[in-house]
């Protein structure tokens, strides 16, 4: 009996790519501080947090759509994504699938490595 082996596709770093995540959790860093100081997900410690978060969000992503050369009708609205690479980085994921568990993963590690969360952060990350 043979076996046929799986092709597969190598993975594509596609716009999330490690190094920008790095960028995006030290300019967080730089911005609100570290994770530990923040209220929740969404909730860095300012006057106005959920709006000044919005607002950083919109300036990197601003900066983001430049770097990449992306037209702002193409860029409309997915400045929002910043808000979901953030989420995988700081909140437990129980049921991740496929492509989710490289985007959590990559966040998580990205966050770590800008020293934007802690290690005493990662295993409640990882075991809830």
């Amino acid at each position: 009996m043979t076996v046929k082996k799986k092709q597969t596709k190598p993975f594509k770093p596609g716009f999330w790519s490690h190094e920008r995540r790095v960028d995006y959790y030290t300019k967080l860093k730089k911005e609100f501080g570290t994770y530990s100081k923040w209220t929740s997900v969404n909730l860095p410690p300012s006057e106005n947090p959920a709006k000044d978060l919005e607002n950083f969000q919109k300036e990197v992503g601003n900066l983001y759509q430049h770097l990449e050369g992306i037209s702002p009708a193409k860029w409309e609205n997915k400045w929002k994504s910043l808000n979901q690479q953030l989420a995988f980085a700081v909140t437990p994921q129980p049921t991740l699938t496929g492509t989710q568990v490289l985007n959590w993963a990559g966040n998580m590690i990205a966050a770590k490595e800008a020293g934007f969360i802690t290690n005493k952060h990662i295993p409640d990350l990882v075991l809830k």
